[in-house]
């Protein structure tokens, strides 16, 4: 007996040996794509599992200065003479905050009881300002028009975007003006300037910020994460023709694309506090120039009638600051207060608010009146000075009111306090009915039961209905994902109209941004996220996340890539090939609809 135990200890123990083995030869390895670089590109740091074919993701640890998301992941097997191999490959995007020497520590997964760790690796991230501006194909520059303001006087933020060379994806992460009350000056302007002997293409953002604070202030960087597309160099082709070269470098797929990350530079400020010296009493923080103008609605009126008083402050000051109080002689008058209302006008790179203030006055007596003149009190950063904006004092002939009619008191003739009150001595208890019908049996039958019950019920049934109906619509209302999930197959469809559209005209580029752009909005939908800035790889990974692998999100990401290709690459494209692209995107949306119907 005890040498059949210690047989069947043996032969377990034999085949728990591969077991063993196959534990101890799974390796972790950590790999750069680069080990230098400056703050505004991207390291590709890829972590590879070799051994398994189904291990959890790795665990990376946190690192100061550095922002590292994860970018997807794909698997390879092979079997070569007999021996198979197996490796996963997990890819991560290393976006660096500030410049400096850093260390990824050891990344590592728990395997089977294991815990499995790689290497830790090196690399150095530069100043972007190492770089001499010419050979700058991007640049994010950002300036202010005064670095010594005073409290709440405006100055003006400006951010260029310049390029030499053609991005996608372009997301902008704008600076928090924490510390300024801030001001939109119009849309986005897009212009050409040359820059060291080089031409670039500029996206212009400005904006008014009125300081909230005084001391020395910061406006952190403003920071834009594109894709650069990129040609590949020039390869002749097998048949040594001049046109083959041509096609082959004219291909999308002779086009790759390179993340990128600018950081503007931080701006420090140095608020002054308004003097203290010659400041008005009840001074609102008004900084700026300022003028104040007054109208009136009626110049001779009654007394007892009301007329309008219009005060509109106008200036480059902070207007929703500005508080206009009465004269003290206005006891003529009784004043009834409007809400003021707000206008904010744009004056070239200036913000001019206009603040409109409206008094109903109802004079109190007759005679030749006076509106006194209202003044507001602000500070000239100019002449570094109080001053008093004054408006024109108004002149009122005041009537006196027209008698009103006297009311006359209409008797009839005759004595009428002779005549006697009718008096009601009783009422009959019952009524006296003079119809034969009136004595029928008014009882319910037994027929006009079931109407009565079902008129009875009928409200309550439909009152719980609408209710139902009313709930589930606030429901969707609320959650706003649960409509765009429930539409968005729907409106990707409609959205591939305007692409149909595009190639009619031959219009390829738009042709291509429309299909990208129903991809990505479809996604967005379904996924509960904001599609149109994704990209190809951000799609991978969210689709991995959402638990979608295969041979469709690859097709998907290929789709994806050679649309930013032909759009932004100035690539042409065969008409043949634009219908073969138009049929691939409305089999992946219908195969995506079955794949994230449940999602």
């Amino acid at each position: 007996m005890t040498r059949l135990s210690n047989k069947l200890l043996l032969f377990l123990g034999l085949l728990a040996i591969p077991l063993i083995v196959q534990a101890a030869q799974v390796r972790l390895t950590t790999s750069l794509d680069k080990t230098e670089a400056t703050t505004e590109d991207t390291i590709i740091l890829t972590v590879a599992v070799e051994g398994t074919r189904s291990t959890p993701r790795p665990v990376l640890p946190a690192v100061d200065g550095l922002n590292i998301q994860y970018s997807g992941s794909s698997s390879e097997f092979r079997i070569v003479n007999g021996a198979s191999s197996s490796r996963i490959t997990y890819s991560y995007i290393i976006l660096p905050l500030r410049e400096g020497n850093f260390s990824v520590g050891q990344a590592y997964i728990d395997y089977e009881g294991q815990r499995i760790k790689s290497q830790p690796v090196q690399f150095k991230i530069l100043s972007a300002r190492e770089q001499p501006q010419e050979a700058k194909t991007l640049f994010l520059e950002a300036d202010v028009s005064n670095k010594t303001p005073y409290y709440n006087e405006q100055i003006l933020y400006t951010l260029q975007f310049g390029r030499m060379v053609d991005v996608a994806n372009a997301n902008l992460d704008a600076a928090d003006f924490k510390d300024f009350w801030t001001e939109e000056l119009g849309d986005q302007q897009q212009f050409k300037r040359v820059v060291g002997g080089h031409t670039y293409l500029i996206t212009e953002i400005k904006k008014a910020l009125f300081p909230a604070k005084t001391g020395k202030l910061i406006i952190e960087p403003a920071t834009i994460s594109c894709q650069v597309i990129l040609k590949s160099k020039r390869r002749r082709s097998p048949f040594g023709n001049r046109m083959f070269d041509d096609f082959f470098s004219d291909s999308p797929f002779s086009h790759r694309t390179k993340t990128k990350i600018l950081r503007s530079q931080p701006i420090e400020i140095n608020v002054k506090p308004l003097p203290e010296a010659g400041k008005p009493a009840h001074f609102y923080p008004l900084v700026g120039q300022l003028a104040l103008k007054t109208d009136n609605s009626k110049q001779t009126l009654q007394v007892g009638d009301s007329t309008t008083l219009t005060l509109e402050v106008t200036g480059n000051v902070n207007i929703r600051d500005a508080q206009l109080t009465a004269p003290a002689n206005l006891t003529d008058f009784k004043i009834y207060d409007d809400k003021p209302s707000i206008n904010i006008l744009k004056q070239g790179d200036t913000i001019i608010g206009q603040k409109i203030f409206k008094k109903a006055l109802v004079p109190q007596k007759s005679g030749g009146l006076a509106i006194p003149s209202f003044k507001i009190p602000y500070f000239d950063p100019k002449s570094a000075s109080y001053k008093i904006a004054k408006s024109k004092a108004i002149k009122l002939q005041i009537s006196p009111a027209t008698e009103r009619e006297t009311l006359h008191e209409a008797m009839l003739p005759g004595d009428v306090s002779r005549k006697k009150a009718i008096k009601i001595l009783g009422r009959d208890i019952l009524p006296i009915y003079t119809r034969a019908n009136a004595i029928e049996d008014s009882r319910l039958k037994s027929g006009d039961y079931l109407i009565y019950i079902l008129a009875f019920i009928f409200p309550g049934f439909m009152y719980l209905t609408l209710f139902s109906v009313n709930m589930r619509k606030e429901k969707h209302e609320k959650d706003t994902s649960i409509l765009r999930k429930k539409n968005a197959h729907k409106k990707a469809l409609s959205s591939l109209e305007a692409a149909s559209a595009a190639l009619k005209k031959g219009d390829q580029p738009e042709f291509y941004a429309e299909v990208s752009r129903t991809l990505k909005e479809y996604l967005g939908d379904k996924l509960n996220l904001s599609g149109a800035a994704l990209t190809p790889q951000e799609v991978e990974a969210k689709l991995d996340a959402a638990g979608l692998k295969g041979e469709l999100i690859e097709q998907l990401k290929k789709l994806l890539e050679q649309c930013e290709s032909c759009q932004f690459g100035s690539v042409s494209t065969k008409q043949t090939e634009c219908h073969a692209v138009y049929k691939d995107t409305k089999h992946i949306l219908k195969k995506l609809e079955k794949l994230l119907r449940n999602k």
